[in-house]
């Protein structure tokens, strides 16, 4: 990299920059004590998500574990030519693909159905996040 904050954007189209998610992940598996601990215990359900992700999430019972390809992209994770985790990106920052939800490659998608409440069985047919 030798100090080019530029160096990952052909893949995932984002500087090197602690405001993405990346960077984040890669401290907190570093520095919090649980989350190195979840990481090393193959069922532990780790999941690295965005808001979005976590909402749908809870929202579903945790039947649906996904986002959608513009908020994936903010995490510096995200190949920008397939729409898909890269395993450059992944490898670079020592992420295990396991721990990322879904991603959708469009925001007006099929995100699950709501599993209870008043708005029970209604099905979540859009992820934005800002």
């Amino acid at each position: 990299m030798n100090g080019n904050v530029d160096f990952f954007r052909p893949v995932c189209g984002l500087p090197i920059n602690t405001y993405f998610s990346a960077l984040n992940m890669r401290w907190l598996l570093e520095n919090a004590s649980e989350v190195k601990a979840a990481s090393e215990q193959a069922s532990s359900g780790l999941t690295f998500s965005t808001m979005d992700t976590w909402l749908i999430a809870k929202l579903t019972g945790m039947t649906s574990v996904m986002t959608d390809a513009t908020n994936a992209s903010r995490t510096m994770l995200m190949d920008i030519n397939t729409l898909e985790w890269s395993e450059e990106m992944l490898t670079a920052f020592e992420i295990d693909r396991d721990w990322l939800p879904q991603i959708s490659k469009s925001s007006s998608a099929d995100f699950g159905v709501i599993k209870s409440g008043k708005l029970a069985n209604v099905p979540i047919t859009g992820a934005i996040g800002d």
